[in-house]
């Protein structure tokens, strides 16, 4: 072997074994000594990858182990090829063969950061896949052993996301499409949204821990701008407490009760498109839209180009998160944001508030041959404990994704806005934002009326409202969706019936309509050009047609 004394450890420095090329680097062996193909050979030869497998290879190096990978790999998979130091990323693309650095099934990025990983996620050969698989074939990996860990992590979190959400896709896409096109005939009435700017603002959320909150909310109220998610106002108005706003997002039936005693308030509905319409329309007040943006779909697309998009929320599943980004995203940025009820856990009894839908029917339910205590609590069928933020609590899986997905919520929003995002739930899981309490709630409102004591304040700080958002542009859009379902059913009816057929216009067109299938079980991977793909597509286009007509009737009321 040769002598390494006079090596610049700055650099990586090949060296020949006889066996192969090793690599030193910051005074350590990146291969071995003596056989430096072999281990990596080896473990590309012998890892167990499943179909629909990602395999995430830290620190390639050299590329040993990586055309043994790519020969065996089975359909539907792909390698991720990850280096966090760029002086080991160009020496690596100097000497991993190109015939895998072209590989189409092969991706190789540079890069200290997991989240830029993820933002390419979905632009990844052969995407989505069902796992990840981790592969290491050189000491480089040891190098940032922590990043890796931490990017193989998020990549699996991604993944399990990525099908959480593709189920709910399946269950409600069909709704989400349906409920959009519906509403944007209610769009032509809608009105910005708007919080007076010497006002802090509070959210109510549906969990337990917002009853704690009531009494301060009742001193203070008229500091507060009071939002409250839809499974939350009912009990704010049982106490006293009119919301200046209801965040709705509920897209099905089973939000109606949450609204009993609330029809005909007046109370400013702040409604995601794809919510329920007879649930928009609820209490008779003013509504502003957001949008959900579910799904990379055409529909969705078309609205934010047409201009006629309303200010988009990224998918959180849960309306308190949405509710939390969205204020954030609406409120001045110095003015605080203040939260109660985000506990995604509850301790002993009712999952959610006493005045929510859930405990209301436990209570209804109850008599005196099954008292309250055996009644069984609505959605906790995979309870489990674990410590919460004062002691054990009771969650669910998807309850403590929820809060994981708040914790970076609370990241992402710190970095945006200067005034705070205050939890002051007294219990529930970690949220990840600035801990406090409803008790000081005066403390906090005292010193925000001292910043802006001096400050010049002009009137209520309004969402810029968004061009197109009138009779005429929205007519139009509306218009050319069913124009555009017209000719799809057109070429789907030639297809089927063996037509000649432009197969590209029919692909593209079906892109651009796939929120007419993206709910089907068998769209993970895109649609497909059978028969009985293009049959149930053609089926469902009479449901979409019927939600247009609607929305025009609306909009020429």
């Amino acid at each position: 072997m040769a002598g390494t004394g006079d090596t610049d450890s700055r650099q990586p420095v090949p060296v020949e074994t006889g066996q192969g090329l090793t690599v030193q680097y910051r005074d350590r062996w990146l291969y071995s000594r003596r056989e430096p193909i072999k281990n990596p050979v080896r473990a590309a030869s012998t890892l167990v990858i499943k179909s629909e497998t990602l395999v995430f290879c830290p620190s390639p190096l050299l590329g040993y182990g990586l055309q043994e990978l790519l020969q065996r790999l089975p359909e539907r998979c792909a390698v991720l090829a990850v280096e966090a130091d760029e002086r080991l990323m160009a020496f690596s693309l100097r000497h991993i063969p190109d015939d895998v650095l072209k590989d189409p099934r092969f991706r190789y990025v540079r890069t200290a950061a997991a989240f830029r990983i993820l933002e390419l996620f979905d632009t990844l050969p052969n995407a989505p896949y069902r796992r990840v698989a981790r592969l290491d074939l050189s000491g480089g990996s040891a190098l940032f052993s922590e990043f890796y860990g931490e990017t193989l992590s998020a990549l699996d979190e991604y993944v399990s996301r990525w099908w959480k959400n593709r189920f709910t896709l399946m269950r409600l896409g069909r709704n989400y499409a349906r409920n959009i096109l519906t509403n944007l005939g209610l769009a032509k009435a809608a009105i910005p949204f708007s919080i007076p700017a010497n006002k802090a603002i509070f959210l109510a959320g549906a969990g337990p821990s917002i009853e704690a909150a009531i009494p301060a909310l009742l001193l203070h109220r008229e500091k507060l701008f009071v939002a409250a998610v839809d499974t939350a106002a009912r009990i704010l108005a049982d106490s006293g407490i009119n919301p200046d706003a209801l965040i709705l997002v509920e897209s099905q039936y089973w939000i109606d009760p949450a609204f009993h005693g609330l029809s005909r308030s007046g109370i400013p509905v702040w409604a995601d498109l794809t919510a329920r319409t007879a649930s928009v329309l609820r209490t008779g007040g003013p509504i502003s839209f957001f949008v959900s943006e579910y799904a990379n779909n055409g529909l969705l697309r078309r609205l934010r180009a047409s201009g006629a998009g309303p200010v988009a929320v990224p998918p959180l599943g849960s309306v308190g998160l949405a509710a939390v980004y969205l204020l954030s995203e609406i409120g001045m940025g110095e003015a605080p944001i203040f939260f109660s009820g985000l506990d995604f856990s509850w301790e002993r009894g009712f999952t959610h508030n006493r005045s929510a839908p859930a405990a209301l029917e436990a209570l209804e339910r109850a008599n005196r041959m099954r008292p309250l205590p055996l009644q069984g609590l609505p959605g906790a069928g995979n309870a489990e404990t674990v410590t919460g933020r004062t002691g054990p609590v009771v969650t669910t899986p998807l309850l403590e994704d929820y809060a994981a997905q708040a914790r970076a919520l609370a990241s992402r929003i710190a970095a945006k806005r200067r005034g705070p995002c205050v939890d002051l739930g007294k219990t529930g899981l970690d949220t990840g934002f600035i801990r406090g309490d409803s008790d000081g709630l005066g403390r906090y409102l005292e010193a925000f009326a001292k910043e802006i004591g001096e400050a010049e304040i002009d009137g209520d700080r309004e969402h810029p409202r968004q061009d197109g958002l009138n009779g005429e542009d929205l007519t139009d859009f509306l218009r050319g969706e069913g124009e555009r379902i017209e000719r799809l059913e057109t070429m789907i009816r030639d297809f089927l019936r063996g037509k000649d057929t432009d197969r590209a216009a029919l692909r593209e067109t079906m892109r651009e309509m796939d929120y007419l299938w993206l709910h089907f079980p068998d769209a993970a991977r895109g649609c497909a050009e059978e028969n009985d793909f293009m049959e149930r597509t053609l089926a469902g286009t009479g449901y979409f047609k019927k939600s247009i007509a609607r929305a025009l009737s609306f909009l020429s009321s």
